[in-house]
């Protein structure tokens, strides 16, 4: 036996460095699910508007904005938004409030034009 002791090789070396990052990620995960455990989710109160502009009635339009009206969401309005009441969009829209009469469905007609892009347009005019 030596009076000295052995250095440690490099392999040592890097199973004790692979050991160590093992056991912090360990913690970490740890920590993780139990903060998120603490946190209630964000859907469980929230309620949430979806602007949706319409122009046209484009093919399966009707199927597509029947897709917002069955989400799982526990509270939400729908605002369809359209710049003219002739649009054709506009009975499908009404189809949809006569199929689900319970939901918050608004349609918005605005015919101001804000900028060169239609639909960021009627978006700013479903703000108010």
């Amino acid at each position: 036996m030596s009076a000295f002791p052995i250095p440690p090789t490099l392999g040592q070396l890097l199973l004790l460095a692979a050991a160590a990052y093992a056991a912090a990620a360990l913690a970490a995960r740890y920590r993780w699910q139990h903060q998120a455990a603490a946190i209630p989710s964000p859907a469980a109160g929230l309620a949430v508007t979806v602007l949706k502009p319409l122009y046209g009635a484009e093919p399966r339009l009707y199927e597509n904005l029947r897709s917002f009206c069955v989400q799982d969401h526990p509270q939400f309005q729908l605002l369809f938004g359209l710049h003219a009441a002739d649009d054709p969009a506009l009975a499908v829209v009404e189809r949809l409030r006569a199929e689900f009469p319970a939901l918050d469905l608004g349609i918005v007609i605005d015919a101001r034009v804000h900028g060169i892009n239609l639909k960021v347009g009627n978006l700013i005019n479903l703000l108010p």
